[in-house]
């Protein structure tokens, strides 16, 4: 039974509820509100759950963290869509406390488990049409953050991920027998500055040369990324020699991953412009 318009707010309000509970790292029990709001709605739990997998699915489409333990689940009704993005327009505690967890700075992890079992494959869904993207549905409106933008502005969490993949790259030169390249690396963004198109120069087993851009996100695989033209632009010069490295799961506690996009990047990923350089006159 299709759920109506009062059960739909009810679910998306306590969600949000817990939401906000998670980004103010307090604990709650979950099942506890599975059957305080199914008593409420006479809907079971596992019915509850799946609806918070949809809202999930809601965030994470949108560029938003979303909350753990509610993998993201599709096939949501077009009113889930108005109603999350109601709160992310207008709920001003909630805003604030993305704002905070979009510019707080990690740890950073070492590289305590073999490189090969940090290495995943990329999202294999990239079928669905940026012409019908969920976020456009979503007013831009004084209390919105951007989230995905947000992160990405946030400098230390970029400068721990590339930390972090410079040791996995010694890691892994120094596991097939190649130390001396692996003494060879080197941190491009910080040694010779940023906007070369690429954070590090690393290498393949067989000495050629592998150009990596570090992208990193405290949130899930499925969070999209930003690139600069610069960084598109080296892509396609540098060809099969130029790599993402998508980093998620990159926070306190959590047990980083990456997944590894090689080539040019409009090869890899759809490509949304975003904004534009405008110069007046014509």
């Amino acid at each position: 039974m299709a759920w109506s318009e009062d059960e739909v707010d009810l679910a998306v309000d306590t969600y949000i509820e817990l939401y906000k509970l998670q980004l103010k790292g307090k604990d709650f029990i979950k099942a506890e509100y599975h059957r305080a709001l199914g008593s409420d709605l006479s809907r079971t739990p596992s019915a509850v759950e799946y609806k918070f997998q949809n809202i999930s699915a809601v965030l994470s489409e949108m560029g938003y963290p979303r909350m753990d333990g509610y993998a993201p689940y599709g096939n949501y009704q077009k009113l889930l869509l108005d109603r999350v993005g109601e709160h992310l327009r207008h709920d001003q505690e909630l805003y604030n406390l993305l704002d905070e967890e979009a510019a707080g700075q990690p740890d950073v992890p070492s590289v305590s488990s073999p490189v090969e079992d940090v290495v995943e494959p990329p999202p294999e869904d990239r079928s669905r049409s940026l012409q019908n993207d969920p976020t456009d549905s979503l007013q831009r409106g004084p209390s919105r953050i951007n989230y995905v933008k947000r992160e990405r502005r946030n400098r230390k969490l970029g400068t721990a991920g590339e930390e972090f993949v410079l040791d996995l790259e010694k890691r892994r030169l120094e596991s097939e027998g190649k130390s001396g390249l692996a003494d060879e690396i080197e941190w491009t963004s910080e040694e010779r500055g940023d906007g070369l198109g690429y954070d590090i120069l690393s290498f393949d087993s067989n000495g050629e040369v592998r150009y990596i851009e570090v992208k990193t996100t405290k949130q899930g695989k499925s969070l999209p990324f930003y690139l600069t033209a610069t960084e598109l632009r080296f892509s396609e010069e540098a060809d099969e020699r130029f790599y993402v490295y998508r980093l998620y799961n990159f926070s306190d506690g959590s047990n980083p991953r990456l997944y590894v996009l090689n080539g040019p990047v409009g090869e890899t990923c759809e490509l949304a412009p975003d904004s534009y350089r405008a110069r007046p006159g014509k």
